[in-house]
């Protein structure tokens, strides 16, 4: 018990910022987590832009994907 009040004292600035506060990470976190299950079934892709441009697509509405990434990627002589 000695540990978790070293703890709580220790952290008792984040501790009360956190109830008082309406900010959330949990919508980083869910992009994290979306991302690394993209990399866990697509592994294995040769060409690292078709990777990137595979979680852009999940992430984002294919409607808001800028001219210039599509231009990117229409690119023969890039290579990563």
């Amino acid at each position: 018990m000695d540990q978790v009040m070293v703890s709580y004292k220790k952290n008792l600035k984040g501790i009360r910022n956190a109830f008082s506060k309406k900010h959330s990470n949990g919508r980083i976190e869910g992009i994290n987590r979306r991302i690394k299950q993209i990399g866990r079934t697509a592994y294995g892709y040769g060409n690292a832009l078709n990777y990137f441009f595979r979680i852009r697509l999940q992430l984002f509405n294919r409607q808001h994907i800028d001219a210039n990434f599509m231009t990117l990627l229409t690119k023969k002589n890039l290579r990563i």
